[in-house]
C-alpha cells in the first residue's frame, strides 16, 4: 500500500507541475498501477480499464513498427489529445 500511495504522490505532483490533466501508470499488459484520483466509481475504474487495455495495444503496435524500422527500443509513448493551441488539451 505504501508504493501505491508514493506512486500516487507522484503522479499528482507530476499533474500539479506540468501542465497534465490526468496521469495514470499502467503496465505492458494494461493493469493498472496507480492513478492521479483515488476515485473509485464503477464508471471511472472502467474508464481506466478501457484506457488500460488500449495502451496495451497501442504499445504493441508501436513496438512493433519500431522492429521494423530500426534497432532502437521503444522506450515511452505520449498520447495528446487536442491541438497544440487548445488549453484544453489532454495529454
Amino acid at each position: 500500500m505504501l508504493i501505491e500511495k508514493t506512486l500516487q504522490k507522484f503522479l499528482n505532483n507530476l499533474k500539479a507541475n506540468s501542465g497534465i490533466s490526468s496521469a495514470t501508470l499502467i503496465t505492458e499488459d494494461g493493469l493498472i498501477i496507480a492513478s492521479d484520483e483515488l476515485n473509485d466509481t464503477i464508471e471511472h475504474l472502467t474508464h481506466l480499464t478501457e484506457v488500460g487495455a488500449i495502451s496495451a495495444g497501442i504499445l504493441s503496435m508501436a513496438e512493433r513498427v519500431v522492429d521494423l524500422i530500426s534497432t532502437r527500443k521503444l522506450n515511452q509513448i505520449l498520447i495528446k489529445a487536442g491541438s497544440d493551441n487548445d488549453e484544453s488539451s489532454i495529454t
